[in-house]
């Protein structure tokens, strides 16, 4: 059985989350029978989550969680607006 593995870039944006749903669909699928695709992002999943680990947190306001659940309840608030807490 011939294999057609994807590209690296491709199977970066679907260990970052970037990837959108219907190539990733397909890449799932892939890393089933795959092995070696599978390796290759549980090895960018893992230098993903070191990156994270070492990265400096943001300190948050003491309102920034109401403020958040205040944006999410209100219906006049565009679903592709994007605002800072």
């Amino acid at each position: 059985m011939a294999f057609h593995h994807p590209e690296n870039s491709m199977l970066f944006d679907y260990a970052t989350g970037s990837l959108e749903e219907e190539p990733s669909l397909v890449i799932a699928a892939h890393l089933t029978f795959c092995n070696l695709c599978l390796e290759e992002v549980r090895s960018l999943e893992h230098l993903g989550g070191m990156i994270l680990s070492d990265a400096a947190g943001e300190e948050l306001t003491p309102d920034a969680l109401a403020s958040v659940m205040a944006r999410i309840d209100s219906p006049d608030q565009s679903h592709d607006a994007q605002q800072t807490v």
